[in-house]
């Protein structure tokens, strides 16, 4: 049920003009980023790349937020209407807390 709401969350904000996907697209747009209004990057459950552990710390390393989600890549593909998708960055500050605390609910539902 989470899992749904956050694949709608993440289609509106492709619609919205709001995605970044690909690690290295997410890469350049850290190197740019000179704002204060840090975004979310998604990693998916089966992704694991060289590539994406530097994405991790450079993410990090910049003020962004970054959460490993129970989707996988295929499934955070087409919830943005691409292909299979690694790596995604919200930049909307909204959206990005509304998946956060679908998450942290996913999570503490667990623990129960």
């Amino acid at each position: 049920m989470a899992t749904t709401r956050i694949k709608n969350l993440l289609g509106i904000a492709q619609r919205g003009g709001f995605i970044i996907s690909g690690s290295n697209l997410i890469l350049r747009e850290v190197a740019r980023a000179r704002d204060k209004s840090k975004g979310l990057v998604l990693i998916a459950a089966d992704a694991q790349t060289p590539t994406g552990e530097d994405l991790v710390a450079a993410c990090l390393g910049k003020g962004y937020a970054v959460i490993r989600t129970p989707l996988s890549k295929v499934e955070l593909g087409l919830a943005i209407g691409k292909s299979q998708r690694g790596y995604v960055m919200i930049k909307d500050k909204g959206i990005a807390k509304r998946i956060i605390a679908l998450l942290e609910e996913m999570e503490e539902a667990a623990h129960d």
